[in-house]
């Protein structure tokens, strides 16, 4: 499980109790002050009365309104919350907060919070961070950056431009300051940044290289701010996240190029004219732009969700069979305004595909063609496709032709799942979508005994499949597309199921389960808040696993999709899930899990209390299994207090408990490596490949300890061991490929890059090494890091793919 960055404990003194106790005194007043202000920055001056006492002194005081079981408590605490400048205070504040709400005592004030653009909240989060190297390296030196060279690629056609900036500073100038950026241009904004320093000869290197691989165009400073400002207007425009490192790099690109004011801007009324004259244009040209003609009937669906979903209404018209019924019988034009107004209202989001399948070749495949597909060419098509988006609100029936009715939501993030199929002709250009077909919906109408025959049916196919096929076969992509299309058909037949005969609670359980497999963390929440509603009985079970499923989602939001926001949110979900759960039923589960959501928030108070909630669940309990997964948890907590003794004694418990128990051996490896005990750590690591051969933590830390004592030849053997071991596995083909490219041997980096992108053509590591490659091979002798490697096959894609044109 990945961790979040510890926080520092803060000492209170008795000064600090005194200075927090004056202010309780007074809290009823504060909450009525916060209760009469007008806007935001009332209620900011209300709160300083908090912020302006010193840290330590504001965590004893919310401690102490914790104990006050007052709804003016309550309303002071979420103005904290909301308003504090200190992250450790508001977090503080939230758990305050959880605790009254645990004695039913919430607040009844609602602060004034004036929503921020994604750049104001960027900014804000960037001045509380610590300066980059970068940063140092220029406050340090003498002379000042100087800029030296700028460079744009020439694809604003495709909506995305890499941009490369330098400045000479150092003595001499022998020194380039160089910034990267990836901005796209039509939804994903700053999609990608990087930031370093080279000598003057490599960076010289890197432009001659840069120019021999892509088209480039000279760009000026005031160009280059143009761009990056329009990037992160996208980001406004779409609510997408702004890369991490570029967030983390805004004092050196402020400093640099958006609030240098030595940069002249650029005649604007001009470069609107421009703009506008080259918007006609593409106006003009756009009903002359081709789809390539070669593009499949899986292709095309996808890509015609793909545009509908983001809004690229003009595009996805293009899809449509010139006699389509889909096209109302309007304009490109037209079609495209009417479902702009629709989008005004229902802001769609965050497309999530499930699966496509072309019913003639009777095979499955992911948001991608099948490449295991083959079938004989015919006049029709017809495409499966199950797909889910985000909507403010749910629409009403028959609004647009093309919108399936929901088999399901989430209220909380408004999340809805669609299943629909779609005719195909083929026309001059190439197939297109003659009509669609609800099947979410027709689904409904089918009688219970032959959904629970298809459901059945289906079901048998999966554990025929997992009976003749393992996971480390050379095929097993194409059987794990096949388990995954009858799986996905299961789970859209048992939802017309429920809707016809209301199982019991069991089939919720399972339904659930079934959909945290395919990694569908909403979907899952969803089946077991009805476990909630329906059967009140089983409501302290449905809270545990609510719990855990919406820590994933917090890991998630946080590690994949930089919503940080959505990550804290789903996190106190999560605590608020387990702590209610235990008040029903003292459960070991319960305060296991309740342990993790402490353990991932990563405070050294959090840590502790994971801590006692572990040797609580332990007293509960005398299953094997159970008490090998909390010792296996205790070591974890003390690998994080980096007391690396204590959790070699905890793993070496679980060991004797468990001596299969995943991960036990490469925890101890861990701990031993920490302790400077190289040899026994290698040891333990190697033990952990043999017996298991899936846990890809092993061959990583076992190569890199060959790698940093020189021992390239063995680092390499370890990764490519394996690579043999765990075939589809995109992570250990991008390290092997990292180590070639430190050798400077970019063809085998790229062949193993090229295994990888068939692995999953969508993970966005492979876009970045890709990248990497075609820009300048040069750049990639310090990649950036790949995350924690799963012991999972690739899942499911789930991204968007790049449109074949």
């Amino acid at each position: 499980m990945a961790k979040k960055k510890k926080e520092q404990k803060v000492s209170i003194s008795q000064g600090d109790e005194a200075q927090a106790q004056a202010v309780l005194e007074r809290y009823h007043k504060l909450a009525g002050e916060l209760r009469s202000s007008k806007d935001q920055n009332q209620a900011e001056e209300a709160v300083s009365t908090v912020s302006d006492l010193p840290e330590a002194a504001q965590m004893a005081l919310l401690k102490a309104l914790s104990r006050e079981y007052h709804q003016d408590a309550a309303d002071v605490l979420v103005g904290i919350n909301a308003l504090s400048p200190l992250k450790s205070v508001r977090k503080e504040a939230r758990r305050s907060l959880l605790r009254l709400e645990e004695a039913r005592i919430y607040p009844r004030w609602e602060p004034p919070i004036e929503r921020l653009s994604p750049v104001d909240a960027m900014q804000m989060q960037a001045v509380n961070s610590k300066v980059t190297d970068l940063m140092a390296v220029i406050e340090e030196s003498e002379n000042q950056p100087r800029f030296w060279k700028g460079f744009v690629t020439d694809s604003r056609d495709i909506g995305e431009v890499d941009l490369l900036l330098m400045w000479e500073q150092g003595d001499n100038n022998k020194e380039v300051i160089i910034l990267g950026f990836l901005l796209e241009l039509w939804h994903d904004g700053i999609k990608d940044f990087f930031s370093r320093v080279e000598s003057k000869r490599s960076a010289e290197r890197l432009v001659e290289r840069t120019k021999g691989h892509v088209k480039v165009d000279d760009c000026s400073l005031a160009e280059a701010r143009r761009l990056i400002k329009e990037a992160l207007a996208v980001n406004e425009r779409f609510g997408t996240p702004i890369y991490k490192d570029f967030r983390a790099s805004l004092p050196l690109v402020n400093k640099l190029i958006l609030e240098n004011p030595d940069i002249v801007d650029e005649d604007e009324e001009e470069e609107e004219e421009e703009d506008f004259a080259f918007e006609e244009e593409e106006e003009e040209e756009y009903d002359e732009e081709e789809i390539d003609p070669d593009l499949k009937p899986i292709e095309v669906v996808t890509n015609f969700i793909e545009d509908w979903a983001d809004q690229e209404y003009m595009d996805a018209y293009n899809y449509l069979a010139s006699q389509s019924r889909l096209r109302q019988g309007l304009t490109q034009e037209e079609w495209a305004e009417r479902r702009e107004e629709w989008a005004e209202q229902f802001r769609p989001d965050y497309l999530k595909p499930n699966f496509v399948h072309e019913r003639e070749v009777k095979k499955s495949g992911l948001w991608l063609p099948n490449p295991f597909s083959r079938g004989a060419e015919h006049a029709e098509k017809v495409v499966d496709a199950g797909w889910s988006i985000e909507l403010f609100d749910t629409p009403e029936p028959n609004l647009l032709p093309e919108l399936p009715q929901a088999t399901d939501f989430y209220e909380e993030t408004g999340r809805h799942w669609f299943w629909t199929s779609y005719k195909l002709v083929e026309e001059p250009g190439g197939w297109r979508i003659l009509d669609m077909v609800d099947e979410g919906k027709n689904a409904q109408d089918i009688p219970a005994a032959e959904l629970q025959r298809l459901i059945k049916q289906h079901n048998e196919r999966v554990e025929k499949i997992t009976q003749q096929h393992s996971p480390h076969d050379p095929d097993a992509l194409k059987y794990l597309n096949e388990i995954l299309w009858h799986t996905m058909q299961v789970v859209y037949y048992e939802d017309a199921l429920m809707k016809q005969e209301p199982p019991d609670h069991t089939t919720y359980l399972e339904a659930a389960a079934r959909a945290e497999i395919l990694q569908d963390e909403e979907r899952s929440i969803t089946y077991l808040e009805r476990v909630i509603r329906l059967f009140p009985e089983q409501r302290a079970e449905a809270l545990r696993q609510i719990g855990a499923l919406q820590l994933e989602l917090s890991e998630k939001f946080e590690d994949e999709e930089g919503d940080d926001d959505r990550a804290e949110r789903f996190l106190e979900l999560a605590e608020a899930s387990l702590r209610e759960s235990l008040t029903i039923e003292d459960h070991a589960v319960g305060h296991i899990g309740l342990a993790d959501v402490l353990q991932y928030s990563g405070d050294d108070e959090q840590l502790e209390e994971a801590e006692n909630e572990l040797y609580k669940a332990q007293e509960m309990t005398t299953d094997k299994e159970t008490l090998a997964i909390i010792e296996s948890k205790l070591g974890e907590i003390a690998m994080d207090r980096n007391d690396y003794e204590d959790a070699l004694e905890h793993f070496k418990r679980v060991e004797e408990i468990d001596p299969t128990f995943p991960g036990a051996k490469a925890g101890s490896g861990d701990a031993l490596r920490l302790m400077g005990k190289t040899e026994e750590a290698k040891a333990a690591y190697r033990q952990a490949i043999e017996t298991e051969p899936d846990n890809l933590h092993a061959y990583v830390d076992l190569s890199q300890m060959y790698q940093k004592e020189g021992e390239e030849s063995l680092a390499q053997e370890v990764l490519e061991e394996g690579i043999a071991a765990n075939p589809n596995t995109v992570e250990l083909h991008l390290l092997l490929a990292a180590s070639y490219i430190e050798k400077n041997d970019f063809r085998r980096a790229e062949e193993l890059v090229n295994q990888a992108e068939i692995i999953n053509p969508l993970d966005e590591n492979v876009q970045m090494y890709r990248q990497v490659l075609a820009l300048s091979k040069a750049l990639s002798k310090k990649l950036p890091p790949l995350p924690p490697a799963s012991k999972k096959l690739p899942p499911a894609p789930g991204k968007k793919k790049p449109k074949k044109r």
